[in-house]
């Protein structure tokens, strides 16, 4: 059975508590999760506040659009057309062009030909 899903106020705010001096075995009753829990979160928002903490997941949020956009293979196509897709390209003219998009973008071979 999947555990409960706490947001990360409540997180902050049962971190709060066991800095407060409530024991920890206390605070996990109450939200219903384990000391491991408990302690691998204590880790990941140690000396968060609750303003960084929204800062936070603002750019976690942006960070994942970008990434859905970089994967996108449309925009990606879109992207190399303009440079790779000329007509009637040289097999010599056509290796540079290659070479060029794997050293600016870091890409294989096969993805750069494409």
């Amino acid at each position: 059975m999947p555990g409960k899903r706490h947001s990360e106020e409540q997180i902050l705010y049962a971190l709060r508590l066991i800095e407060g001096g409530k024991k920890v075995s206390e605070v996990c009753r109450e939200m219903g999760v384990s000391q491991q829990a408990v302690y691998s979160r204590k880790r990941r928002y140690a000396g968060l506040g609750l303003h960084e903490l929204r800062e936070l997941r603002q750019l976690r949020e942006e960070n994942r659009k970008l990434k859905g956009i970089v994967a996108d293979p449309h925009v990606r196509q879109a992207h190399f057309a303009g440079s790779a897709l000329k007509k009637g390209l040289k097999p010599a003219k056509r290796r540079e062009l290659v070479r060029q998009v794997r050293q600016a973008y870091r890409l294989s071979e096969k993805r750069a030909c494409g």
